[in-house]
């Protein structure tokens, strides 16, 4: 029974290791996107959706970079 006992033991202090680096992870990115992680009503929804537009912007910046890019190619055969 306490070899079980010790097991339960080591595997909650792994948990709890656990848990307070993924609190440490989510202060971290909310701190990156300019949240402040004691003020957040729904911290988790904040976070995703500051990081669903950030995303959404970074794949449209994409898009536009490589539009702009063909178009450049295209003008440049144009002009040979």
């Amino acid at each position: 029974m306490s070899a079980i006992v010790s097991g339960i033991d080591v595997l909650l202090i792994c948990v709890s290791g656990l848990c307070a680096q993924l609190l440490d992870l989510r202060q971290v990115i909310a701190r990156m996107l300019g949240l402040d992680i004691t003020n957040l009503a729904v911290p988790d929804y904040e976070i995703i959706a500051r990081l669903e537009k950030l995303i959404l912007a970074h794949q449209s910046g994409v898009v536009t970079d490589a539009a702009i890019g063909t178009l450049v190619d295209d003008m440049e055969e144009g002009f040979r």
